[in-house]
């Protein structure tokens, strides 16, 4: 029977080699840029190839045939060759690549020597054929003189081995464990191919062996281990590929999400009525909304990567905004501003009350801030209007309340002045006489000038009240103004039979107000002190007046009489616009006077004393604390 297992396995082994090349000529085909595929398609057409040489050799009838079928033979180990080296480089790497390039051009040399001696490079003559049993089947072996010159492939193949030993080293010193495992697989396998396949060559061409080149063999396993290791890479490129294909269908879905949010964002950013930004350490805006371009007059696009100094005229207001800015970022805590004045485009000015934080990033900075306003314009023109409605009403308060003491202002005025004309008569009769008295008439001047100084300041305290004007606010000690307001109600107060007692603290600190309508507050509560005791015996019509420094800390001012007393639920009814105790009253001066009070940052309130009658005091706070505060 004709044998048949060893022409069978070398022709799978054949088959399943050229199989493979032709499976990686099409992924080549697909991605011309995975260069290993295309050195293992060339691999594995080699190895294929130069199997069948080595079957045709074991079944050669003639040395003339096995010498041409060696000679052609080293053409698919010279591919191998190269293919190997171009493998090992683009899919593991190496230190050392001029090392497989030397390999590669003496493998070529060889390959030219072949072509130039007769027969091959392998032998100088053939003078036979031996025949040997191979798996119980009959082979052939060339006998021949061996060929000097196949030293320069036997010099490639050394050096072919000392490449694929660093390109193992290299893949095993990589960092992933897949990279580890490539190295050792492929590296190795090569390794022990070229191994196997040199001791075989070399003593089979010694004659030390009679024996075929079993190329077959080891190089299918070779083939087969690169096949492995790329199909691996090929499935997990494929993972990689569907996963990449996923998350950019996620990124799609995502990026459509994230621009729903961000106009769904913008819109409510939009529409907040009030002002809302962010800003730089430049001063640039890095965030606005619509109401923040509709101030200065431009998109929201525009005002982007500007600063105030190029949308504001006023210079003060952007040095304001900018020193803000910077202590927020600086600081790295909030900032609340009550009220805040900006110039819009249309030169109009608003009033804002604003919100600053400071956005800080993960390294700890704050190099831009957030601020939030609100438009309280129309709120500030109220309070605005109300002032000034108040500063009238607290006129006429003043106007009438002078006008009920028109009589005792009457007096204190005829008393300096009948004073400066008989002072003035009495000179004149000095100045008649022979010998005028010098000293007499210096003495004469002398009261004429303080008459004169007496009469000046009621009239200017007259002048003060009567004088219509906004709040001003200048500082000034309570004690004076307790004196001030008494020497206007002294003349009313001695035609009341009230008699006058005063308490003054020492060393008060300076308040901070307008005086006049201070003032106009403490001769309310002293003429109402006296009209409540007009019903009372004369001995027992007393009034004290004192001043006080409290815990506050401040200025407490009380004005205390032994009238009648308040009926304990009118305690706070008294403050109240319209309500009134006097048959003649209009209820308004109380409730003027509390306001005023409340405009200072004090408290006006009312007591009634244990004996009898009641107190009214207004409190005043240090300004020195309440700026602190």
């Amino acid at each position: 029977m004709e044998p048949v297992l060893v022409p069978v396995v070398w022709s799978l082994i054949a088959g399943a080699c050229f199989t493979l090349g032709t499976v990686y000529l099409i992924a080549w085909l697909n991605d011309v840029g995975e260069r290993e595929h295309l050195a293992f398609l060339v691999l594995a057409m080699s190895m294929g190839a130069l199997t069948l040489f080595e079957l045709a050799i074991m079944r050669a009838a003639t040395p003339q045939q096995a010498g041409q079928l060696i000679r052609w033979a080293h053409v698919p180990t010279a591919t191998a060759v190269l293919s190997i080296v171009a493998f090992l480089h683009f899919y593991i790497g190496s230190r050392w690549p001029w090392v497989g390039v030397a390999a590669c051009v003496l493998r070529l040399a060889a390959l030219a020597l072949n072509f130039y001696f007769e027969p091959n490079l392998s032998y100088v003559a053939l003078t036979g054929l031996e025949r040997i049993t191979l798996f119980g089947e009959t082979a052939v072996v060339p006998v021949g003189e061996p060929n000097p010159w196949m030293r320069v492939a036997g010099l490639s193949t050394v050096l072919l081995l000392v490449f694929a030993v660093d390109s193992t080293l290299t893949g095993l010193r990589k960092n992933t464990p897949v990279e580890r495992r490539r190295g050792l697989l492929i590296g190795g396998s090569v390794v022990l191919l070229v191994l196997l396949s040199a001791l075989t060559s070399a003593l089979v061409h010694a004659g030390i062996i009679r024996s075929v080149y079993l190329f077959a063999g080891p190089a299918f396993v070779l083939v087969l281990a690169m096949s492995i290791e790329l199909g691996a890479d090929t499935v997990r490129s494929l993972h990689v590929s569907a996963l990449l294909k996923q998350s950019e269908t996620d990124l799609k879905t995502a990026n459509e999400q994230i621009e729903r949010e961000r106009a769904f964002l913008r819109q409510v950013i939009d529409t907040m009525p009030g002002l809302l930004f962010a800003k730089d350490r430049r001063g640039a805006f890095t965030l606005a909304n619509r109401a923040v371009a509709d101030l200065y007059g431009c998109p929201v696009d525009q005002l982007l990567g500007r600063t105030d100094a190029d949308l504001n005229v006023r210079a003060e207001e952007v040095s304001h905004f900018r020193a803000d800015d910077l202590a927020v970022m600086d600081s790295r805590e909030q900032r609340f501003i009550p009220e805040e004045q900006v110039t819009g485009a249309d030169g109009r000015t608003r009033w804002l009350m604003t919100m600053k934080v400071p956005i800080v990033d993960s390294t700890g900075a704050a190099d831009q801030v957030l601020g939030s306003s609100v438009d309280i314009t129309a709120r500030k023109m109220a309070e605005l209007e109300v002032e000034q409605q108040r500063n009238e009403l607290a006129h006429l308060s003043r106007v009438t309340m002078l006008s009920e003491l028109s009589g005792s202002l009457t007096h204190e005025l005829n008393q300096p002045l009948t004073a400066i004309l008989s002072n003035a008569q009495a000179a004149l009769r000095f100045l008649a006489a022979d010998e005028p008295n010098l000293d007499e008439l210096r003495e004469i001047l002398s009261d004429i000038v303080s008459d004169d100084r007496r009469a000046g300041e009621v009239i200017r305290g007259l002048r003060l009240m009567l004088k219509r004007g906004e709040t001003r606010q200048e500082a000034f000690d309570a004690n004076e103004l307790v004196r001030d307001v008494l020497k206007l109600v002294r003349g009313d107060v001695l035609n009341a039979g009230v008699a006058l007692s005063v308490d003054l603290a020492p060393t008060l600190p300076m308040l901070s107000g307008d005086r006049v309508q201070l003032q106009q507050v403490l001769l309310n509560l002293i003429v109402n002190g006296c009209e409540s005791m007009s019903q009372m015996a004369r001995r027992r019509r007393r009034l004290h007046v004192t001043t006080l420094l409290t815990e506050g800390p401040g200025v407490r001012v009380g004005v205390s009489d032994e009238g009648t007393g308040i009926p304990a639920g009118d305690l706070e009814r008294v403050f109240e616009p319209f309500f009134t105790t006097k048959p003649q009253g209009l209820g308004l001066g109380l409730a003027v006077c509390r306001r005023i009070i409340a405009a200072h940052g004090g408290r006006l309130w009312a007591d009634n004393n244990p004996v009898g009658g009641a107190t009214f005091f207004f409190f005043l706070p240090d300004p020195r604390e309440r700026k602190v505060s």
